[in-house]
C-alpha cells in the first residue's frame, strides 16, 4: 500500500518537469493504480479542459476519506490552461491541476491543488462518462 501511495505522488509532481509540450501546455495523463504507472498520455484540448471545469463549478462536498488513493482503478491528470478561479462554499481558490480519480468501487471525486499545493479532495456532481469518451478511454464496470 506503501508503495503505491509513494509511486502516485511521484506520479503528482514530478511527471509535469516531464510533461511539457512544445507550446507550453501539458498534456492529460492517465495513470494506472494497479499498474502503478501512466498508461496513456493524450494532448490537452479545450472541450476536456471543459469537462474538467465543469466538475469545479459543480463541487457538492469534501471527499472525506482518510486515504484518498484507492488500491485499484485510474486516475486523470488535467492542466487548466489558463487557471481557473473556484468560488464556493468549500474554495475560493486559483486552480492550475485537477486530478479526477476513479476507484473502481466508489464514485469518482477530484484531488485539487489550491494555493500553495495544498492538495485537497472533493465530491462532485458531473458525467464522467462523457469525459473517459473524449479521452476515448473506458471507464471502470461498477
Amino acid at each position: 500500500m506503501y508503495k503505491k501511495v509513494i509511486i502516485f505522488f511521484i506520479f503528482l509532481f514530478f511527471s509535469p518537469l516531464l510533461n511539457t509540450s512544445a507550446y507550453g501546455c501539458e498534456n492529460i495523463e492517465i495513470f494506472d493504480i494497479t499498474k502503478e504507472e501512466v498508461v496513456r498520455t493524450i494532448p490537452s484540448s479545450k472541450k476536456i479542459q471543459k469537462e474538467v471545469k465543469g466538475y469545479l463549478y459543480n463541487i457538492t462536498g469534501i471527499y472525506a476519506k482518510f486515504n484518498p488513493i484507492p488500491d485499484r482503478g485510474f486516475a486523470i491528470k488535467v492542466f487548466l490552461e489558463p487557471p481557473v478561479t473556484v468560488k464556493s462554499k468549500l474554495s475560493y481558490s486559483t486552480v492550475e491541476e485537477v486530478i479526477v480519480m476513479f476507484p473502481e468501487k466508489d464514485a469518482p471525486f477530484l484531488m485539487v491543488f489550491e494555493g500553495n499545493e495544498n492538495l485537497i479532495c472533493y465530491n462532485f456532481k458531473g458525467k464522467t462518462d462523457r469525459l473517459l469518451k473524449k479521452l476515448k478511454y473506458p471507464s471502470i464496470d461498477k
